[in-house]
């Protein structure tokens, strides 16, 4: 009877540790370790702070490229003209990055979008350096519609990676990360 003893507080040691799911499908009740709620947390955070970023950078222009267009001499509605493209070309290029997704990895097209709008938005950045108002205003919208093309990929990729690690807890995981754009 020691012995069962014993048995019975190192197993219930070992589950202390461990959760215990159930599939929604089949009913099959399993135990999943700490260490995949740990690695489910990493990626959350991970993901929320790729989400968090894009949201981000995608407003940084705004307090400064308006002065900066004025004095290369582009008018008022051609600067909303330029901001307006990015939510345009993110709406009509996010389904198409979800077709991506099926072709190639999420991570492919998590990454490729990270480094697509990164690199866009530096290259934004450095417009002021061009003196010429035509160019100024051609380099401007194709480094906004090539930063919203990185966006929709990243923000896109960054759903279906939330869709598939989190299928359990997918409603507030889903809520969380619809919210973060607007709490930050």
């Amino acid at each position: 009877m020691e012995g069962s003893d014993s048995s019975e507080v190192q197993r219930e040691r070992k589950l202390s540790s461990t959760e215990v799911t159930q599939d929604v499908k089949t009913g099959n009740v399993g135990i999943q370790s700490s260490r995949s709620t740990i690695r489910k947390v990493f990626v959350l955070v991970s993901l929320f702070l790729v989400y968090f970023v894009v949201f981000a950078a995608f407003s940084v222009p705004t307090p400064f490229f308006p002065n900066e267009a004025k004095d290369k001499g582009v008018s008022d509605a051609v600067v909303g003209l330029i901001f307006g493209t990015y939510s345009f070309v993110v709406f009509v290029s996010a389904p198409y990055c979800g077709v991506l997704i099926t072709k190639w990895s999420a991570r492919f097209v998590l990454l490729t979008g990270i480094f697509l709008f990164g690199g866009s938005l530096v290259l934004f950045g450095l417009c002021g350096m061009i003196s010429d108002r035509v160019a100024f205003t051609v380099f401007c919208f194709l480094l906004r519609i090539s930063s919203a093309l990185g966006g929709a990929a990243s923000e896109t990729a960054t759903m279906a990676f939330i869709l598939k690690e989190f299928r359990e807890n997918l409603g507030a995981v889903t809520v969380s990360d619809s919210s973060l754009p607007t709490n930050g």
